[in-house]
């Protein structure tokens, strides 16, 4: 069967299940999720996701293979331009006996999701503003914040960027 959360209780009941396997193997790890299991369990939007997606830490790989042997996609995010993964803050989502999962915070989730602007991104991204209270001159200053980081052409960035001003704040231009 293929794993899929629909909320937040689907992915905690998940997290207990590998810590449940965790305690068998008296193993401790810590993971930080990204993505669409951070927004499911920073409470910002009711969304599905079939997969987790985690920071590449010294416990992701463990994390992983624990998860592959129940049957749940794990994808390692190794790169992201404009947050560091390894050293940006966290806010912790789960704790159980063996498993410590934290998120990265709303505002480097923001910038994850408009820099790859996937499919579902948007719908995130949008949640994400109304769920912190995010106005407008703040969304440009992060924008603008993400500029000198981004691998890439800018221009994908600013386009994504003006996207989301053109849903959220249609009497609104970004300036860079």
């Amino acid at each position: 069967m293929k794993f899929k959360a629909n909320n937040i209780t689907d992915l905690i009941k998940t997290f207990e299940t590998v810590d449940k396997k965790l305690e068998k193997q008296s193993k401790e790890i810590k993971i930080t999720v990204l993505g669409g299991a951070s927004v499911l369990l920073l409470g910002m939007r009711d969304r599905t996701t079939v997969d987790i997606d985690v920071a590449s830490t010294d416990d992701a790989d463990a994390f992983q293979k624990i998860c592959s042997e129940i049957g749940i996609t794990v994808d390692i995010i190794t790169m992201a331009s404009t947050v560091d993964l390894v050293h940006c803050k966290t806010i912790n989502v789960f704790r159980g006996a063996k498993l410590i999962v934290d998120s990265v915070t709303p505002k480097d989730l923001l910038k994850l999701k408009l820099e790859r602007f996937y499919k579902q991104d948007p719908e995130d991204i949008y949640a994400i503003i109304h769920h912190e209270k995010i106005l407008f001159d703040d969304f440009q200053n992060i924008t603008r914040e993400m500029i000198p980081d981004f691998i890439g052409n800018p221009l994908q960035l600013k386009t994504s960027a003006q996207v989301v001003v053109e849903q959220l704040w249609p009497d609104k231009k970004l300036i860079f």
